[in-house]
């Protein structure tokens, strides 16, 4: 085992004690490059699209999804953030958030997804019913949007409850809604529930598999909010190219229900807990 600093470089003055095999693999697992070149090696992780520089915390190449991010310089190592981030091919790291609102549909439960991260933001994507308000079977009601992070998301209208349906057919946010309020007579949030996931640069792929989705006509229990992070999750894959887990296949009777996936979702895919990160900043309602 190599301990080393966050961003890879090598502990100095025990590193030396090798148990086992010595090999070649260090930070990251990934191939030291360490050639003689003009009478100093080299010191750098073959990642695959780039070589990286433990020692500067810094690529040697430019990121070739660099385009995709223009704020942040094509040569930091996980934006600076190695607590935050992994990188393991290189290229852009990617997330896909899970959202629950475990009271939605009469306590049923509602799913919907964001994938990007708040680099160059996020795609929010949910099927939010039938044409008819609180019909079983008709066009989709969805809404596919970009948040250019995830303080917006927090606080727009999508992450609170109201009065009518959020989305209107064809895609895209309802006119004119208005909050429900709590006895207090304060805004109601919506999504209690957020399970974020590191994921592999495809995030496309997720995008989408989940509008379609999304596009499909609803049906209840067949082709309903559920099936959106169902599809999203079944074409991303983690970090290490592993396939992620989708809600289908939850136990019980109410294995259907979204609030179930839910919870099965969280429990057989690595990732963190972001329920508080979804607070928003303000309940009250605005006047103005």
């Amino acid at each position: 085992m190599i301990n080393s600093y966050l961003f890879g470089l090598k502990h100095k003055g025990y590193n030396a004690n090798i148990n086992g095999r010595h090999h070649k693999y260090g930070f990251g697992g990934k191939e030291e490059q360490d050639d003689n070149v003009g009478g100093s090696q080299l010191n750098w992780h073959d990642f695959g699209a780039r070589n990286y520089d433990a020692a500067l915390g810094r690529w040697m190449n430019i990121d070739p999804l660099a385009e995709q991010m223009r704020r942040y310089s094509p040569y930091n190592y996980a934006f600076d953030n190695p607590i935050r981030f992994i990188d393991p091919d290189g290229k852009a790291p990617q997330d896909i958030i899970i959202l629950g609102n475990s009271a939605g549909a009469g306590g049923v439960g509602h799913q919907a997804v964001l994938i990007g991260d708040d680099k160059k933001g996020w795609i929010y994507i949910s099927k939010d019913g039938a044409e008819k308000e609180g019909g079983a079977l008709g066009k989709s009601r969805y809404s596919k949007i970009k948040f250019n992070s995830l303080n917006d998301f927090k606080n727009s209208v999508h992450n609170f409850e109201t009065t009518s349906n959020h989305s209107k057919v064809g895609g895209g946010e309802s006119e004119n809604l208005d909050f429900k309020l709590d006895e207090g007579g304060n805004k109601v949030q919506r999504y209690d529930q957020a399970y974020l996931i590191d994921t592999d640069d495809n995030d496309q792929a997720g995008i989408d598999a989940a509008t379609t989705t999304a596009e499909n006509s609803y049906i209840l229990t067949q082709s309903d909010c559920s099936d959106v992070p169902t599809a999203a999750l079944s074409k991303l894959k983690t970090p290490k190219g592993k396939n992620l887990t989708t809600g289908e296949g939850a136990p019980g009777v109410f294995g259907e229900a979204p609030k179930v996936k839910q919870k099965w979702i969280e429990i057989f895919n690595k990732g963190k807990d972001y329920d508080s990160k979804l607070v928003p900043a303000s309940v009250k309602v605005d006047n103005n």
